[in-house]
Protein backbone atom coordinates (compact mmCIF):
# COMPACT_ATOMS: atom_id res chain seq x y z
CA UNK A 1 0.00 0.00 0.00
CA UNK A 2 1.20 3.48 -0.81
CA UNK A 3 -0.07 6.93 -0.09
CA UNK A 4 -1.25 8.76 -3.18
CA UNK A 5 -3.61 11.49 -4.33
CA UNK A 6 -7.07 10.65 -5.69
CA UNK A 7 -5.97 11.63 -9.23
CA UNK A 8 -2.71 9.65 -9.21
CA UNK A 9 -2.31 6.97 -11.89
CA UNK A 10 -3.02 3.38 -10.95
CA UNK A 11 0.02 1.25 -10.15
CA UNK A 12 0.72 -1.47 -12.72
CA UNK A 13 1.20 -5.01 -11.53
CA UNK A 14 3.86 -6.88 -13.43
CA UNK A 15 3.43 -10.51 -14.31
CA UNK A 16 5.84 -12.75 -12.49
CA UNK A 17 7.44 -15.71 -14.17
CA UNK A 18 7.86 -18.89 -12.19
CA UNK A 19 11.46 -20.11 -12.09
CA UNK A 20 12.03 -23.36 -13.99
CA UNK A 21 12.87 -25.24 -10.80
CA UNK A 22 15.95 -27.06 -9.64
CA UNK A 23 17.93 -29.36 -11.89
CA UNK A 24 20.63 -31.77 -10.90
CA UNK A 25 23.91 -31.54 -12.79
CA UNK A 26 26.53 -34.25 -12.87
CA UNK A 27 29.96 -32.80 -13.68
CA UNK A 28 33.19 -34.54 -14.63
CA UNK A 29 36.48 -32.65 -14.76
CA UNK A 30 40.18 -33.27 -14.65
CA UNK A 31 43.31 -31.69 -13.20
CA UNK A 32 43.41 -29.12 -15.98
CA UNK A 33 40.17 -27.60 -14.68
CA UNK A 34 38.28 -28.16 -17.90
CA UNK A 35 34.99 -29.90 -17.51
CA UNK A 36 34.90 -33.10 -19.53
CA UNK A 37 31.12 -33.55 -19.36
CA UNK A 38 28.14 -31.87 -17.72
CA UNK A 39 24.99 -33.96 -17.68
CA UNK A 40 21.73 -32.30 -16.63
CA UNK A 41 19.05 -34.53 -15.16
CA UNK A 42 15.48 -33.30 -15.67
CA UNK A 43 13.42 -32.32 -12.62
CA UNK A 44 11.51 -35.11 -10.87
CA UNK A 45 13.79 -37.77 -12.38
CA UNK A 46 15.76 -40.28 -10.42
CA UNK A 47 19.27 -41.52 -11.09
CA UNK A 48 19.15 -45.23 -11.65
CA UNK A 49 21.86 -47.68 -12.69
CA UNK A 50 21.23 -47.57 -16.46
CA UNK A 51 21.16 -43.76 -16.53
CA UNK A 52 24.42 -43.55 -14.56
CA UNK A 53 26.07 -46.09 -16.87
CA UNK A 54 25.01 -44.00 -19.88
CA UNK A 55 26.56 -40.92 -18.26
CA UNK A 56 29.81 -42.81 -17.60
CA UNK A 57 30.01 -43.96 -21.23
CA UNK A 58 29.52 -40.35 -22.36
CA UNK A 59 32.28 -39.34 -19.94
CA UNK A 60 34.65 -41.96 -21.31
CA UNK A 61 34.01 -40.76 -24.88
CA UNK A 62 34.44 -37.11 -23.85
CA UNK A 63 37.64 -37.93 -21.99
CA UNK A 64 39.12 -39.81 -24.93
CA UNK A 65 38.15 -36.99 -27.34
CA UNK A 66 39.34 -34.07 -25.21
CA UNK A 67 42.39 -35.73 -23.68
CA UNK A 68 43.52 -38.09 -26.43
CA UNK A 69 47.10 -39.15 -25.93
CA UNK A 70 47.42 -37.95 -22.34
CA UNK A 71 46.15 -40.86 -20.32
CA UNK A 72 44.56 -44.18 -21.09
CA UNK A 73 43.12 -44.57 -17.59
CA UNK A 74 40.93 -42.38 -15.42
CA UNK A 75 40.30 -41.80 -11.75
CA UNK A 76 36.74 -41.53 -10.47
CA UNK A 77 35.48 -40.29 -7.13
CA UNK A 78 31.84 -40.96 -6.44
CA UNK A 79 29.88 -41.79 -3.32
CA UNK A 80 28.44 -45.13 -2.29
CA UNK A 81 24.95 -44.64 -3.75
CA UNK A 82 23.39 -47.73 -5.31
CA UNK A 83 23.92 -46.68 -8.97
CA UNK A 84 27.61 -46.08 -8.22
CA UNK A 85 28.28 -49.37 -6.44
CA UNK A 86 26.25 -51.72 -8.64
CA UNK A 87 28.33 -54.47 -10.22
CA UNK A 88 27.04 -53.46 -13.66
CA UNK A 89 28.59 -50.04 -13.05
CA UNK A 90 31.84 -51.13 -11.41
CA UNK A 91 32.70 -53.86 -13.96
CA UNK A 92 32.96 -51.51 -16.99
CA UNK A 93 35.07 -49.09 -14.93
CA UNK A 94 37.47 -51.92 -14.09
CA UNK A 95 37.63 -52.98 -17.74
CA UNK A 96 38.47 -49.37 -18.72
CA UNK A 97 41.27 -49.38 -16.08
CA UNK A 98 39.64 -46.51 -14.21
CA UNK A 99 40.56 -46.25 -10.56
CA UNK A 100 37.68 -45.70 -8.13
CA UNK A 101 38.73 -43.62 -5.14
CA UNK A 102 37.02 -44.29 -1.80
CA UNK A 103 34.63 -41.54 -0.74
CA UNK A 104 34.62 -40.23 2.80
CA UNK A 105 31.68 -41.23 5.02
CA UNK A 106 28.52 -39.14 4.83
CA UNK A 107 28.63 -35.82 6.62
CA UNK A 108 25.80 -33.28 6.86
CA UNK A 109 28.40 -30.58 6.16
CA UNK A 110 29.75 -30.01 2.69
CA UNK A 111 32.84 -32.10 2.07
CA UNK A 112 35.87 -29.96 1.20
CA UNK A 113 35.91 -31.30 -2.38
CA UNK A 114 32.35 -30.15 -3.09
CA UNK A 115 32.86 -26.79 -1.37
CA UNK A 116 35.75 -25.78 -3.63
CA UNK A 117 34.07 -27.16 -6.76
CA UNK A 118 30.95 -24.97 -6.68
CA UNK A 119 32.58 -21.59 -7.42
CA UNK A 120 34.55 -22.96 -10.40
CA UNK A 121 31.53 -24.82 -11.73
CA UNK A 122 29.29 -21.76 -11.45
CA UNK A 123 31.87 -19.69 -13.35
CA UNK A 124 32.03 -22.27 -16.14
CA UNK A 125 28.24 -22.70 -16.42
CA UNK A 126 27.40 -18.98 -16.26
CA UNK A 127 25.01 -18.06 -19.08
CA UNK A 128 24.13 -21.64 -20.04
Amino acid sequence: MTWKHPHSPVNKKFKTVQPPGKMMATAFWDVYGVIILVDFIPPSSTVYVAAYQKTLKQTQRGYSEKRSGLLTTGVLLHNNAQPHTASTTVNPLNSWDWEILPHQPYSPDLPPLDFHMFSKMKKHLRGQ
